[in-house]
């Protein structure tokens, strides 16, 4: 008779037991903030527990992380999933998801908290009153904010680091003639720290002729300044400096050349490296037996070669997406007008290297520059007061949005018209 009593008493522990499992299970996946120091992709949504739920199976689908449902309030939930390193790998996986509808809102969070989207704010160059400043565009929302600006100091060069934290710029007050050079006014760099919102002057270069600037290898920012030396109008001097992502100065050197003797000094210009990010493939320009140059590619470490494009001008831009499988490139070629007159325009090719096939060949405009942000090709045109922005998403072959403001715009340089 006792173990008869204990039986069914054991059997309501089990069951109870496993109730109390279930409603633990349950309630975990809805409330899971992981304070481990990653970066977390956050998205709204607004209604009942199964419209998350039914969100959270799609996204599930579709990326390589489980989605922890968190309610927020009632009918609204917060879809969290992700684990990333840097806010711009988890804002480039994001903006990937909004562009392909599986996203119709996110927020980056660090520990549980929002943090800056350094890649969903893309930081470009434009006139404020008048003045070049600093802007940034919430490319989500596409909404554009001023960041930075002071008056007599005018934005004349912004330099990004690959992971967009840290960036930094050069200012002006204003160019002015000494002789048949333009004269860099007061210049001053800047070091803007984006995860804290910090900008500090770091150097104040004076007058200058010449300013030339890029990152290298990632964790190096590499800027060359070239004035004419007060001792002699038949000299100039180049300094040269090195600085790291904490914005201390780790090398520096100076140059001085005699005009007459040898000549104006050029930048110390980052190498071209035509190879793509993986090194899977290189690109390569040859002289054709009609003088045309030939643009080909092939895959490293083979000799194995296929031509892209035949031209009588000249390779001019070149970038890569981060899985190797896209090249972007600018080239100039000369277009016969009429039988008498030529003139030589630029165009820009979008290829895809795995299936050797031109995805897009876009109608020869002032093409600038482009630079790979995610699944965006950035593709400047134009100068000055006319220099515009397109935000290319190049995986679904169409524009996502061209960037167009009064007095011009650009990701780097916006030349002064004064």
């Amino acid at each position: 008779m006792k173990n008869q009593r204990i039986f069914p008493a054991f059997i309501i522990f089990l069951v109870l037991l496993i109730g109390i499992f279930i409603l633990l299970n349950y309630y975990s996946k809805q409330v899971s903030i992981r304070k481990d120091g990653y970066f977390e992709i956050s998205s709204r949504v607004k209604g009942e527990y199964n419209k998350a739920a039914e969100i959270k199976n799609r996204l599930e689908g579709f990326i390589q992380s489980q989605v922890v449902i968190e309610k927020a309030d009632k009918n609204l939930y917060n879809l969290v999933f992700g684990k990333y390193t840097t806010t711009y790998d988890a804002g480039n996986a994001a903006f990937s998801l909004f562009l392909d509808s599986l996203l119709t809102n996110y927020r980056i969070q660090l520990d549980g908290k929002d943090t800056l989207d350094v890649y969903g704010n893309t930081l470009f160059v434009a006139k404020q009153d008048g003045m070049p400043s600093l802007f940034s565009i919430n490319l989500p929302g596409r909404k554009i904010s001023p960041v930075w600006s002071d008056w007599g100091e005018d934005v004349v060069s912004l330099d990004q680091s690959p992971n967009m934290n840290n960036v930094f710029f050069l200012t002006v007050n204003g160019i002015s003639k000494k002789g048949s050079l333009g004269n860099l006014n007061d210049a001053r760099l800047y070091n803007f720290y984006r995860p804290e919102n910090r900008v500090k002057m770091i150097d104040y270069l004076k007058n200058g002729v010449q300013y030339y600037s890029y990152w290298s290898g990632g964790n190096r920012f590499m800027m060359s300044f070239t004035r004419l030396d007060s001792a002699s109008n038949q000299s100039v001097t180049q300094n040269i400096s090195v600085y790291d992502t904490t914005a201390e100065k780790i090398k520096s050197e100076t140059r001085t050349y005699n005009l007459l003797k040898e000549g104006f000094p050029n930048p110390p210009k980052l190498n071209e490296d035509y190879t793509s990010e993986m090194n899977k493939y290189a690109v390569f320009v040859k002289k054709e037996s009609d003088g045309k140059s030939g643009i080909y590619i092939k895959k490293t470490y083979t000799t194995d070669e296929f031509p892209l494009v035949k031209t009588g001008g000249e390779l001019k831009s070149i970038a890569w997406s981060s899985d190797d499988t896209y090249l972007f490139f600018i080239y100039s070629d000369i277009t016969q007008i009429s039988k008498k007159q030529s003139k030589k325009e630029r165009f820009l090719i979008i290829y895809d290297a795995d299936s050797k096939k031109i995805i897009r060949k876009f109608d020869p405009q002032d093409f600038r520059s482009i630079s790979v942000q995610g699944r965006l090709l950035i593709i400047e045109t134009g100068s000055g007061s006319d220099s515009k922005i397109l935000f290319y998403d190049y995986k679904n072959d169409k524009p996502y949005y061209a960037l167009s403001v009064d007095g011009g715009c650009a990701i780097k340089n916006l030349p002064l018209s004064k």
